[in-house]
């Protein structure tokens, strides 16, 4: 098993952002230990605090030690 690599959101002036503190409190969220065993999908949120009004990428990671990343263009969720 891995231990799941941490997420970032990136703003359009590349400001990064933590995940939130409190996410380990959400039902269905993933927490800063989680594990994931090889070949074997997980479903769960990712929660942040961060501004709204801005645009934003999620940052991801192979790995602590594999050294890719890529960023995923997000759109923002329209209000009710």
């Amino acid at each position: 098993a891995y231990t799941i690599p941490p997420f970032k959101l990136i703003d359009q002036n590349n400001a990064e952002y933590e995940t939130s503190s409190k996410a380990w409190a959400a039902e269905g969220s993933i927490g800063l230990l989680d594990k994931l065993n090889p070949g074997v999908s997980k479903r769960a949120y990712v929660i942040f605090d961060v501004p709204e009004g801005k645009q934003y990428k999620l940052k991801v990671s192979g790995g602590y030690w594999s050294g890719k990343e890529a960023l995923i263009e997000l759109s923002p969720k329209a209000k009710k």
